[in-house]
């Protein structure tokens, strides 16, 4: 992957765990009983997903939880509509391609 810049370097930081979408999500889910059945539906023991939605941590710190972030994988976001930044980077940054890349024939 050919990133130069500080953004591109945050960007790809930020794309790995997209952190205020599964924020967004969590929040939207807001009972405890929707976010135990959603979490079981994404396929979470039900032992973990009590753990997760009876907590009383706030928003911002539970979508950085390792049991919601198993959850809502970057396939998952993806399929929710959640675009992945650092492509859209790339492809702003480098209209013709990244250099380097081989030009398809």
């Amino acid at each position: 992957m050919l990133v130069v810049s500080p953004i591109g370097r945050s960007l790809r930081s930020t794309d790995g765990c997209a952190g205020e979408c599964v924020f967004t999500h969590w929040k939207q889910w807001g009972r405890p009983r929707t976010r135990r059945r959603k979490l079981v539906s994404l396929g979470i023991d039900r032992d973990e997903v009590h753990m997760a939605s009876r907590s009383r941590k706030g928003h911002w710190r539970m979508s950085r939880n390792s049991i919601v972030n198993r959850a809502m994988t970057d396939a998952w976001l993806h399929e929710q509509g959640v675009p992945d930044l650092n492509k859209q980077w790339i492809a702003i940054r480098y209209p013709g391609g990244p250099k380097g890349q081989l030009a398809k024939a």
